[in-house]
């Protein structure tokens, strides 16, 4: 048996590295090892960036060229270095021939593998599909939840519930909204794991009556003994002639709170707790003998209150939370059945939905058997970002991992929790933490430290040091004191805050950069509102400064990345920057590579075509009119001008004699005609908008064809500014339509839900400063890193606060196996407070990571400016307390990678600075390999493409001019079908078989023909004497020509086409004369031509 590897791996400790090398052990261990090793990553990107890596050192090791794993493996394997250029050969060349078994994948491609395996034994359609969106089928779950509300009254008055709770609260009217909201939950792996006999009780409404019946009732008597105390002390003071104003402190001393008790506002304050200690601090010392009197019998009322309070509070808000939250649960089981009912009917799998269904699976299934049904049998196990793994993923693990250790074979895991920022994805740090040590005891586990940073400069890794030895300290104090002042022993809670943190410290891996990098915090004093200049002012113009200085240094912008917490945080510096570069002179570069000026949505050729997508699903939309009007004339036009580009506003074809000139005046409406004047007689866009062509034929068209048509008319094809934006709208048009119905209302639909975030593609090499939010940097890497507001909440506001799963251990609260409860103040005196300070500190812990995981990500300089106030609630005063105290904090011997804080700040400027900005050693340009996009090719099919419709008048009556056509279609298709003139009626019969004639026609059209072929001048076409080729195509230089019957002999060649009309033209004999030079063409000297009017039994000789 072999033990449990686990590396935990700080940032720029060379992750990828280890992986790489422990993956290269085990495939030169064996040419064939390959196949039994599964390496499972996160994203997407991280296994392209493992499997290229894998690919690219063997390649390397096979050619014996030298690099950095040469060395280690040579070292590890105990192998001469002839041996292993061989085996890289062998193993490469194998895995190449057998690249489908290169199992580097995402967990969830793993999962779905195993499911396809056994989609029979899980009940599944075998031709299921994985939809990704896991909202779009919520949002219509929602839709028919909120349909059933009649046949179900236990459901409506849960509904009601919440809409209530929502308008108490504040929030908006959109009771579907909210629930969409609030049924995200569904996907919670808590609920998820709900056992069957909790789903049974709460699907048995009886049962939530009851439940609820009993919670009321300690509600009810808990209000209503504190409101009997109340009454008592107010008729005592009202018999006695006496008010609030009589006592000490007043309305804010303890007899206001018989008020409060009256009210159910009562909280036992320091005033109220010191009178029933002591009676004397309920009066004045001047008091009268009455009011000492009435004070002492009142003092007795406010120590049964406060008794009864603290020995029931706890239960009495446990109840009102559940109570508060019970129809969330109704309205989560019913969406949650819902939701199985859709995805069954659809025959799809929800991607969030595979760990669940994966867990039945692994749970009921021998580690052989699954490994059996997948085709595959995996020896060694790697797991990369393990700190984000969720427990339903580690459980569908873990078996798998347990059988392979058992054999003796590699289990690695690889992570590092100072590094956990995606808890609200369902990752559970805990499981690096503490749990995967003692998840197998009898093989037993090893823990290692990667403790070398290999990214950053020296300056920069002592400063983080230094920043994680204090700031830990800092929040596991505040926190312990959050404990205690709750009255709780702070060891229920343990130290994880510093525990995470204590390992933490880096080496430097580049000793030619130990003493380079740069280092400055900017710190802010919090100002008073409406106080100019506003900080954010001053860190937007100190920020520009800075970029100025790096570019000066000679980083360049694509070496830059400003880091944020918010979306809205990213705009306003986009705007500024983009401000600054057009009031710039071009000196420095302030292009901008941000997640905002990616959305395909913010195009303003795509916003016009969403517009006119809205107006034909509704012409009368009041709304998408003059904002199509808007787009148009404010920016579609102007780019139009600048192009010198016309719209083609004709939408009929002109008579060719005729010459068509507009000298009217060119309409340009100022902005308030744009929207109220639209309907202007000169605005050519409304005509257009509202004639026949665009309401009909063009509406008449499919929805790719549509944006087609419009991009060419409006010339949009031309924008190359907007090129990828619009190529990227229609490639999610197309993939819109490939997956789901394409109806105009259905993808306008899925537009505003989902098409809003799509974005576009760019290029790694792009030179724009990069603005991300910390989430999407993670696993990146900048020479100079900024963070403008490094000042975000280190607590949990009300309008965020979490919906936490919880389970009951006191009765009556645990006929409940688990309860959703809103996070608040109130579940710190509930039976929930455990739950309720685990949050607070893994909260705290998640503004640690992200804080540790920003100010990593830099390689050369790190630049932050952060606002401060007297409290610790930001992580700007975490920061600035960092600055002050740190002196009290141990460098616990590691003075050499620590930097000393304190000394280098200037308290007068707010500033700290470590290191110098020296200049960066210019990199030659790269030669630019991307492809630009200059021009969308499109070609409009209608102009040549033609439905051949062959009975489309099969059920009209009379002798209408299309039935006459229809009639010589149908000669035309029985002539196509015959070689000879006895398969004439054969033919005749196979049209009355497909319902294209009836018999009396097919007898009147046999009798016809017989006439035509009796012919003398054609008899010899249809006896059998030549070889016949009927619509067959001759391939020319020019394109594809197809004759109607080509007739072969020896000696000539016949070319004929039939035509059923009854006038001659001379583009008839212009197509025949192409037949025979293509016919020529391919090597047949003596070739006829003849047009034959089949009405008329006419024939043409063509020459």
């Amino acid at each position: 048996m072999s033990q449990l590897q686990i590396y935990k791996a700080s940032a720029g400790s060379g992750k990828t590295f280890r992986l790489a090398i422990e993956y290269l052990k085990i495939a030169l261990s064996d040419e064939w090892n390959y196949k039994n090793i599964l390496a499972v990553t996160f994203t997407n990107k991280a296994t392209t960036e493992m499997k290229e890596r894998v690919i690219e050192e063997l390649y390397k090791l096979s050619r014996n060229e030298k690099t950095a794993y040469l060395d280690v493996l040579k070292q590890e394997m105990s192998l001469a270095e002839p041996e292993l250029v061989l085996r890289a050969q062998n193993a490469l060349k194998h895995l190449l021939h057998d690249y489908s078994r290169f199992s580097i994948s995402t967990i969830d491609s793993f999962f779905q593998r195993v499911i396809k395996a056994f989609n029979r034994e899980l009940g599944i359609n075998t031709a299921y599909q994985v939809d990704l969106e896991d909202d779009r089928i919520l949002d219509e779950a929602v839709d028919q939840l909120l349909l059933s509300i009649d046949d179900d009254p236990d459901l409506l008055s849960w509904l009601k519930q919440f809409a209530e709770d929502k308008i108490r609260e504040g929030g908006g009217w959109s009771l579907k909204g909210d629930i969409l909201s609030l049924g995200r939950q569904i996907y919670n792996e808590t609920f998820r794991q709900l056992s069957p006999v909790l789903n049974e009780k709460l699907s048995d409404k009886k049962f939530i009556r009851q439940y609820r019946k009993d919670l009321r009732r300690i509600i009810v008597n808990f209000e209503e003994t504190l409101k009997q105390i109340g009454e008592q002390g107010l008729e005592i003071m009202r018999q006695g002639g006496v008010t609030v104003d009589d006592f000490k402190y007043k309305k804010a001393g303890a007899a206001s709170a018989f008020d409060k008790l009256v009210n159910n506002a009562f909280a036992p304050s320091s005033r109220v707790l010191a009178v029933v200690e002591d009676v004397a601090a309920f009066h004045d010392k001047k008091a009268s003998a009455h009011i000492v009197n009435i004070a002492h019998q009142l003092q007795p009322l406010l120590a049964q209150a406060v008794n009864f309070h603290t020995e029931n509070i706890a239960s009495y808000n446990t109840a009102k939370m559940i109570v508060d939250q019970l129809y969330t649960l109704g309205i989560l089981v019913d969406l949650q059945q819902v939701v199985r009912e859709l995805t069954r009917e659809k025959g799809v799998i929800l991607i969030s939905e595979s760990g669940n269904l994966l867990k039945q699976i692994i749970d009921d299934s021998d580690t052989p058997f699954i490994y059996e049904k997948t085709g595959v049998y995996y020896k060694h196990f790697m797991i990369d970002e393990f700190q984000d793994t969720s427990g339903l993923q580690w459980g569908n693990f873990r078996p798998l991992v347990g059988n392979s250790l058992a054999e003796d074979n590699l289990g690695m895991l690889v992570g590092d929790v100072k590094q956990a920022i995606y808890r609200w994805r369902n990752g559970d740090w805990n499981l690096l933490a503490s749990e995967v040590m003692q998840a197998f005891p009898a093989n037993g586990a090893e823990e290692k430290q990667l403790t070398q940073n290999w990214r950053s400069s020296g300056t920069v890794i002592r400063f983080n040091n230094r920043v994680f030895q204090v700031v830990p300290q800092l929040m596991q104090t505040h926190f312990s004191g959050q404990i205690q002042e709750a009255g709780l022993n702070d060891e229920l809670f343990g130290d994880a805050i510093l525990r995470i943190y204590n390992e933490g410290l880096q080496e430097i891996g580049q000793q030619s950069l130990k003493d380079a990098g740069y280092i400055r915090m900017r710190f802010l004093e919090k100002k008073k509102r409406g106080e100019e200049p506003t900080n954010e002012e001053l860190v937007l113009d100190e920020l520009i400064e800075s970029i100025q200085a790096a570019q000066d240094q000679g980083v360049t912008a694509r070496d830059m990345a400003i880091l944020v917490r918010t979306k809205a945080e990213a705009k306003v510096i986009a705007d500024r920057l983009l401000t600054e570069k057009a009031s710039g002179d071009g000196h420095y570069n302030f292009n901008v590579l941000s997640g905002e000026s990616l959305y395909v949505k913010n195009a303003a050729s795509v916003a016009f075509l969403v517009s006119m997508l809205r107006l034909l699903k509704d012409p009368d939309d009041q709304l998408s009119m003059p904002f199509a009007n808007y787009q148009y004339y404010a920016t579609i036009a102007p780019v139009l001008n600048r192009l010198n580009k016309q719209v083609d506003w004709a939408v009929e074809q002109q008579d060719d004699a005729q010459l068509f000139m507009d000298f009217a005046p060119r309409y340009e409406p100022e902005l308030n005609e744009r929207f109220e004047d639209y309907r202007n007689q000169d605005n050519k866009l409304y005509e257009f908008l509202t004639g026949s062509y665009f309401n009909h034929q063009l509406a008449a068209q499919n929805l790719q064809e549509i944006i087609f048509s419009l991009s060419n008319r409006f010339c949009l094809f031309d924008f190359a500014d907007e090129l990828a934006y619009l190529q990227a709208f229609i490639d999610h048009v197309s993939n819109y339509m490939k997956n789901r119905s394409a109806d105009l209302a259905g993808f306008l639909a899925w537009w505003d839900e989902a098409g809003q975030r799509k974005t576009i593609a760019v290029s790694e090499a792009l030179d724009a400063i990069r603005i991300q939010t910390i989430h999407k940097a993670k696993g990146l890497e900048y020479a100079c890193v900024f963070i403008p507001f490094c000042d975000w909440s280190l607590g949990i506001s009300g309008q965020h606060a979490p919906m936490l799963w919880c389970r009951p251990l006191v009765e009556p609260f645990n006929q409940l196996e688990l309860v959703p409860v809103k996070f608040g103040k109130s579940m710190g005196l509930s039976h929930f407070f455990r739950e309720y300070f685990s949050e607070i500190r893994n909260n705290y812990i998640d503004n640690l990571n992200m804080l540790y995981v920003a100010f990593t990500r830099a390689k050369m300089a790190l630049y932050t400016w952060s606002e401060y106030g007297k409290t610790l609630a930001t992580t700007g005063d975490l920061l600035k307390m960092c600055v002050n105290m740190e002196e009290g904090v141990p460098f616990n011997g590691r003075e050499d990678i620590c930097s000393p804080l304190t000394e280098h700040f200037d308290e007068e400027k707010q500033l700290l600075e470590l290191g110098a900005l020296t200049a960066s050693a210019r990199k030659e340009k790269n030669e630019n390999q991307s492809l630009s996009l200059r021009r969308f090719q499109f070609k409009d099919f209608s102009t040549y493409l033609r439905l051949r419709k062959n009975h489309e008048n099969f059920f009209e009556a009379g002798d209408s001019t299309e039935q006459k056509i229809n009639r010589g279609r149908l000669v035309h298709d029985v002539l196509s079908r015959i070689e000879t003139a006895d398969q004439l009626e054969k033919a005749c019969e196979e049209l009355v078989f497909k319902g294209m004639m009836t018999d009396a026609e097919a007898r009147e059209m046999h009798a016809e023909l017989q006439d035509l072929l009796a012919d003398p001048e054609v008899t010899s076409w249809f006896d059998g004497s030549y070889r016949i080729l009927n619509e067959h195509n001759i391939i020319t230089g020019k394109g594809v020509k197809r004759p109607d019957r080509i007739m072969l002999s020896p000696d000539e060649v016949i070319v004929v086409d039939y035509k059923s009309g009854e006038f001659e033209s001379m583009k008839y004999v212009k197509q025949v004369s192409d037949y025979m030079d293509a016919l020529q063409q391919c090597g047949y000297p003596n070739v006829k031509g003849f047009i034959w009017y089949t009405k008329m039994n006419k024939r043409v000789v063509v020459k």
